[in-house]
């Protein structure tokens, strides 16, 4: 088994892989549960994404890294040595590895020669923030531009331009893959641009792709990007690169790239390459999954992220997100005594940060320290009054301090800093019935609905509110509102079942309970026939309630029964 731990929204890369039946084994590991698990499955494990890694999430997998080293794992890309754009651009210029070099914009390095171009240092996606800058004078109109346009000055980079086309008005970008020992070619990508990202369909003419597959069969590049490889402390990546003057320019490394299978071409010569590097790229992973052991044995990692998190504060003292994620993990062990001391210590640290008071109020609530917990929630409000996330933790922790009135008058004031938000407002809904305060919840859920009125599940949220207050005939018009925007729901249908039953109109109930079965997925369906089996028991019994209530009015009246 190989793990890929990646950073959420990024789970994507490996996709290709594993819905490929001759591809080895794969599994995706976000960072965010890897750094918190007590325990890891014995395998092999390859570190991604380290650019997008804060200090202390840095810290965490670092040592995460060395444990499952030390207990024989096979692990790529050690988090403590792997150097990332700005560093390794750097160290392969001082080291005559290629002809670019960058500066610091934080530091005010002057470029040494011109033209060059601003970027974000640790960023795949968005490409140059500039054109092209000729002199230094337009440099600096081009830092104040950016700095001006809100981009950190810390997060930013200046890069010497280094391309040329490899025909008229075509420029091509090359990529080689490391998988541990192995230097594995990629077909190429071309464009009328410099910045080739994805590249433009039709442009290359033959010639090219008939190079590019003479490049995927001889591997021309290998050599040259081990050293490159080998400087950056890469085990596994993707480095792209051009030729200027028939020298490779590396432009950077990526631990996380797409690996995308072979697909449709127009041209034989691609389809071929595609292939080739598809099926050396299977074979190289194949041999890093061929590990010997018990594949269900596991590896002790228990208190990894509380050593990595507290090292990290230690580095970083004013890291308020460290202080965060550490008092969760204390708290996530049951702690609450050191969670509350560390996220007391971070609030010292950063007193404005809404996240860290609205933790500490929580931990207060659990330890039964109501008063302190309402003063923090009040406060974490005011912190930020427009985050919605924000706003209702802050009435979760009031509601649970049993101080109604304030929760509703955050909730209000929450509300009135997003008028238009109608999902913040199902939620406020949906808390205070669960707190007991369903006229309130009642007044939000109809407050949803005139703000998304075309949001079938404000409907449903208002239908069950109704239910539950005993408002059936209101409830049946909410419910059929939701069922007519999303007609195949099939909890919609449930729900009209039980209002059907609450009126008194069975046959309606059983119908509506029959047709939520129908509505139900294959895995769904067992569960939906459970339901509307017990459903139809507490139908009976309404029946026989329906007839004892018949006749209490007819005896009321003077009715006689014979």
């Amino acid at each position: 088994m190989i793990f890929f731990l990646v950073c959420r929204g990024y789970e994507f890369t490996v996709s290709d892989l594993q819905d490929d039946s001759e591809a080895p084994r794969i599994a995706i590991l976000p960072y965010g549960k890897a750094l918190h698990q007590s325990a890891v499955p014995r395998a092999t494990y390859v570190f991604t994404d380290l650019d997008r890694l804060d200090v202390s999430e840095l810290i965490a997998a670092a040592r995460l890294f060395q444990r499952l080293k030390e207990n024989g794992c096979r692990v790529l890309n050690d988090p403590a040595r792997v150097r990332t754009r700005f560093s390794l651009l750097r160290s392969l210029y001082r080291h005559e590895l290629n002809p670019l070099n960058v500066y610091s914009l934080e530091d005010g390095e002057v470029p040494e020669r011109f033209p060059v171009f601003i970027r974000i240092a640790e960023e795949h996606t968005a490409g140059p923030l500039t054109d092209l800058i000729g002199d230094q004078q337009e440099l600096d109109r081009a830092i104040d531009a950016v700095l001006a346009a809100g981009y950190p000055r810390r997060a930013l980079i200046i890069t010497e331009y280094a391309a040329a086309p490899a025909r008229p008005g075509i420029f091509r970008k090359l990529s080689v893959f490391r998988v541990a020992d192995r230097y594995l070619p990629h077909v190429c990508v071309h464009d009328s641009n410099w910045i080739v990202k994805r590249g433009k369909p039709g442009i290359a003419p033959m010639d090219l792709y008939d190079e590019e597959l003479e490049i995927l069969q001889t591997n021309p590049f290998a050599g040259a990007m081990k050293a490159v490889f080998e400087n950056a402390e890469i085990d596994y990546g993707r480095v792209d690169f051009g030729l200027v003057d028939d020298r490779p320019c590396v432009y950077e490394i990526n631990t996380n790239p797409t690996l995308s299978g072979p697909y449709p071409h127009s041209v034989p010569q691609r389809v071929e390459s595609m292939k080739i590097g598809w099926q050396a790229l299977l074979s190289a992973l194949t041999a890093i999954d061929d590990e010997p052991g018990d594949p269900t044995s596991q590896v002790d990692v228990s208190g990894e992220s509380v050593t990595a998190l507290s090292q990290a504060l230690k580095i970083h003292p004013s890291l308020s997100d460290g202080f965060l994620r550490l008092s969760k993990e204390h708290a996530r062990r049951g702690d609450f005594r050191a969670a509350i001391q560390c996220a007391e210590e971070g609030t010292v640290q950063a007193p404005d940060d809404a996240k860290l008071v609205t933790l500490l109020g929580q931990l207060m609530v659990e330890q039964g320290r109501l008063p302190d917990a309402i003063n923090l929630a009040k406060r974490a409000a005011e912190l930020d009054p427009k985050d919605p996330e924000i706003s209702v933790q802050s009435v979760k922790v009031l509601l649970a301090a049993k101080d109604g009135n304030e929760a509703l008058a955050a909730a209000q004031r929450a509300m009135s800093a997003r008028p238009k938000d109608g999902r913040l407002t199902a939620r406020f809904a949906r808390l205070m019935a669960a707190n007991d305060h369903l006229e309130e919840a009642i007044e939000y859920a109809h407050r949803a609905v005139e703000l998304g009125p075309d949001d079938p599940e404000f409907s449903s949220l208002t239908a069950g509110l109704l239910l539950e207050a005993g408002r059936g005939e209101e409830a049946l018009k909410a419910v059929q509102r939701a069922i007519s925007l999303q007609p195949k729901k099939a909890e919609y249908h449930l729900l009209l079942g039980q209002i059907q039953s609450v009126r008194g109109n069975v046959r309606a109930a059983l119908a509506a309970a029959k047709r939520s079965i129908a509505l139900s997925s294959k895995e769904d369906k067992p569960a939906a026939t459970q339901r509307v089996r017990a459903f139809r028991v507490r139908l009976t019994k309404q029946q026989v309630r329906n007839v004892v209530q018949h006749l209490r009015r007819m005896l009321h009246i003077g009715g006689r029964v014979s």
